[in-house]
């Protein structure tokens, strides 16, 4: 490379005269005439400048299909900040599994039914409390129901 071309920002090397073309954000100089451009680095350009423009993508369908949620997607979904989502399970009025129990933090997953569940019924969240009596005591029952079958 250049000695000048480090201090000019991102450089692209002619390859038949060796100099560097700096290629900034105000102005973008061409290679010369005569310059001959890799297909190899032309293909990268352009596979950048399309992820650049593509939309993102969805979320694949093992991260959807989870039974459990983290604190945060919790939170997102019912409108909540995530210290919320964590005072109530600690409060012991959200359901929520205790996945691992270190000396300062506490991890825990929360059911995407319920969440599914209090979203479907259309209830505000100063409400979730009494959902959340109701949905724990529906899953007893649906429990000691399959287990007596």
């Amino acid at each position: 490379m250049h000695p000048g071309c480090a201090t000019k920002g991102i450089a692209a090397l002619d390859a038949t005269r060796e100099e560097c073309i700096p290629v900034t954000d105000e102005r973008a100089e061409v290679p010369l005439s005569g310059a001959v451009l890799p297909p190899e680095l032309l293909e990268a350009l352009a596979r950048g400048v399309a992820a650049a423009f593509a939309p993102p993508q969805p979320a694949t369908a093992a991260a959807e299909s989870a039974d459990f949620l983290t604190a945060g997607q919790f939170a997102d979904r019912l409108g909540v900040s995530r210290e919320t989502v964590r005072r109530l399970a600690i409060a012991d009025v959200l359901p929520c599994t205790v996945v691992c129990r270190g000396s300062r933090k506490t991890t825990r997953r929360y059911p995407r039914r319920f969440v599914d569940d209090f979203a479907a019924s259309g209830q505000d969240v100063t409400d979730l409390a009494e959902f959340a009596a109701r949905w724990r005591a529906r899953m007893a029952a649906a429990a000691a129901q399959s287990g007596s079958v």
